[in-house]
C-alpha cells in the first residue's frame, strides 16, 4: 500500500542532499560517502505521485507504526516496519532497530528525521570493514551492505541520480520553483507547502482515512486574507477544532496552532471561525468564505478585561510561527499584511452583530502586522522588488561600473600609462594624497598633533613595519624641510 498525503514533498531533493552534506560534513565523511546515501534514498523513496505527477525523494510514515504516523511525512506505506527517507527498519517485537526498538518515540523521530536518518546510515557506512573511498565494490554494493535489501543491485541503478542531485545542491540550485503568489480562488491545497517554504513545522491531520483535505463546510471563495484566533485554552487540541462543540459543528478552523510552534492543518474548505462581522472591504458575513482561521493554544491572557501587554501570554515559539504563518499565507494570495487582522477587529466592523469577541488576546495588532510585514519582505526580496526593472538594472550598471578598471586624467600621468585602477581606488589615492599635503601643512603651521605624527612614522622600525619603509623616508624629508633642514 502506498498513499501520498500531499501533492509534492516536504523538501526538494536538492535540500534533501543538503541536509546529507550538513550530516556528512561533522563526520567527515567525503562526498562519495554522500552520494552513496543519495543513492539509497532514491531507492527506497524515490517514485512519483500518480495523482498530481510529482516526482521526488517521500518521507514515508509505516502505517503500522503509530509513533512515524505523528511525526511529519509527505507518504505512508506498510512495507514491512521501514520508515523515512531511508526505509529504516524497526521490527514490531523484535529486540533490534534503527535508533531504537519498536514503539519508541525517539527511534520513530530519528528514523523519519532527514539529518537523523542520515546519521545513522552514514555511521553504518564508516563501521563497515572495509573503506567506502577505494574500489574494491560499487558505490551500490556498499550501499546494500548498509542496507541489507532482498534487492541489491538497485543502488548502482541510481547512482546516476544521486551524483546529479548532489552537483545541483553543491552549486545552490534550488531545484525547485520558488511558490507562486497572485489572488486564488477556490481551497487553499498548497497551505502546508508555504507554511513548510517558510520554516514551520506543519502536521497534517487526519481521522480514519478523512484527511484535512477532505474537510470543510463547502469550498473557500477568492481569498482575502487571514483572521487570528485564540481558543481560550492552553491545553485546546486539533481534535477540538475538528469536530467542533455540541453548538457548532467542526471544522472551526483552518489550523490549530500549538504553542510549540507547531501548526496543525484541520481542514481546507470553509471553516465556521469567523461569524458575522466585517473588516474594511471585508463584506459584512463573509469572512468565512473568504479567509484562513488560525486558532492558536492559548487563552489569550485569561481576561478581556487586563490591560494589554504585547505577547505576555505568547511563547516565542506559538508567536514567531503565528508571524511566520500570517507572512506564507499573505505573500501566497499577493497581498500585505493589512490582511492579517483579529478576531475582535472583523467581530467589531459590523456593530449590529458584535458578539463581543477579544481575540486573539495579548497582542497588538499593529505591532503583530508590522513584524508580519518585515516577514514578508524577508522571503520576496527585500525592498529592490518595490523598483521597477530598469532601476534595478540601473543600480546593478553603477556597481559595476565601480569596480571597472580605468585610467587616471592626471596632466602628470606617465606617458604611455594603462589603466591602472578602478574608481574606489582613485578616491583611496586622491585621500592619501589630500591628507599628505594637509598633514604636511599642519606641520609647517606648527601643529603639534602633525609633528608628532610625522615623527612617529619617520621613526618607523625596520624590522617591525618593513613595508612602511618608504613612507618614513618621506615623513623625514617633510619633517627636515618644516624645520628648515638641507
Amino acid at each position: 500500500m502506498m498513499r501520498f498525503t500531499r501533492s509534492k514533498p516536504m523538501l526538494t531533493r536538492e535540500e534533501i542532499a543538503r541536509e546529507v552534506i550538513s550530516v556528512a560534513a561533522m563526520l567527515a565523511v567525503e562526498p562519495k560517502g554522500v552520494k552513496i546515501a543519495l543513492a539509497t534514498i532514491a531507492v527506497e523513496v524515490g517514485t512519483t505521485n500518480p495523482d498530481s505527477g510529482e516526482y521526488g525523494w517521500w518521507c514515508f510514515a509505516n502505517i503500522k507504526d503509530p509513533q512515524c504516523l505523528a511525526l511529519p511525512h509527505d507518504a505512508e506505506g506498510d512495507d514491512g516496519y521501514s520508515s523515512g527517507y531511508f526505509q529504516q527498519q524497526a521490527p514490531k517485537g523484535a529486540n533490534w532497530g534503527w535508533g531504537g526498538l519498536f514503539g519508541d518515540p525517539v527511534g520513530a523521530f530519528r528514523r523519519m528525521d532527514i539529518r537523523e536518518s542520515s546519521r545513522m546510515f552514514l555511521e553504518a557506512l564508516l563501521r563497515l570493514p572495509y573503506d567506502y573511498r577505494g574500489n574494491s565494490r560499487s558505490p551500490g554494493r556498499m550501499a546494500q551492505d548498509v542496507q541489507r535489501s532482498a534487492f541489491p543491485d538497485r543502488y548502482d541503478e541510481r547512482w546516476r541520480e544521486a551524483n546529479e542531485v548532489y552537483d545541483r545542491a553543491v552549486s545552490g540550485n534550488p531545484g525547485e520553483p520558488e511558490q507562486p503568489s497572485g489572488p486564488w480562488t477556490g481551497d487553499p491545497v498548497w497551505l502546508a507547502d508555504v507554511l513548510r517554504a517558510e520554516g514551520v513545522t506543519v502536521v497534517e491531520c487526519s481521522i480514519g482515512d478523512v484527511s484535512w483535505l477532505e474537510r470543510g463546510h463547502g469550498d473557500m471563495g477568492s481569498l482575502w486574507g487571514v483572521v487570528n484566533h485564540h481558543t481560550g485554552s492552553n491545553e485546546s487540541t486539533w481534535q477540538s477544532i475538528w469536530n467542533g462543540r455540541p453548538d457548532l459543528k467542526g471544522p472551526l478552523s483552518h489550523i490549530h496552532l500549538r504553542r510549540d510552534g507547531v501548526a496543525e492543518l484541520v481542514a481546507v474548505g470553509v471553516c465556521w471561525h469567523a461569524g458575522t462581522g466585517a473588516y474594511g472591504d471585508l463584506r459584512p458575513g463573509t469572512g468565512n468564505q473568504r479567509t484562513i482561521g488560525i486558532e492558536c493554544q492559548n487563552d489569550g491572557g485569561g481576561s478581556s478585561k487586563l490591560p494589554l501587554r504585547h505577547r505576555s501570554s505568547w511563547p516565542d515559539a506559538q508567536y514567531e510561527a503565528l508571524v511566520k504563518i500570517n507572512a506564507a499565507i499573505n505573500h501566497r494570495i499577493g497581498v500585505d499584511a493589512s490582511r492579517s487582522i483579529s478576531h475582535k477587529e472583523y467581530d467589531d466592523g459590523d456593530p449590529q452583530t458584535d458578539e463581543g469577541k477579544w481575540d486573539p488576546g495579548q497582542i497588538d495588532m499593529d505591532i503583530f502586522r508590522a513584524e508580519v510585514q518585515r516577514q514578508i519582505g524577508s522571503k520576496t526580496g527585500g525592498f529592490l522588488m518595490a523598483l521597477s526593472d530598469d532601476e534595478q538594472r540601473e543600480i546593478l550598471n553603477f556597481v559595476r561600473e565601480q569596480q571597472e578598471i580605468v585610467e587616471s586624467l592626471s596632466p602628470l600621468r606617465h606617458l604611455g600609462e594603462k589603466k591602472a585602477n578602478n574608481v574606489r581606488g582613485y578616491i583611496r589615492v586622491m585621500d592619501a594624497n589630500s591628507h599628505v599635503e594637509a598633514i604636511e601643512k599642519r606641520a609647517e603651521y606648527g601643529d603639534a598633533k602633525a609633528i608628532d605624527l610625522l615623527e612617529e612614522i619617520a621613526g618607523a622600525d625596520p624590522d617591525q613595519y618593513p613595508d612602511r619603509q618608504r613612507d618614513a623616508e618621506l615623513a623625514r624629508r617633510i619633517l627636515a624641510k618644516v624645520r628648515g633642514e638641507k
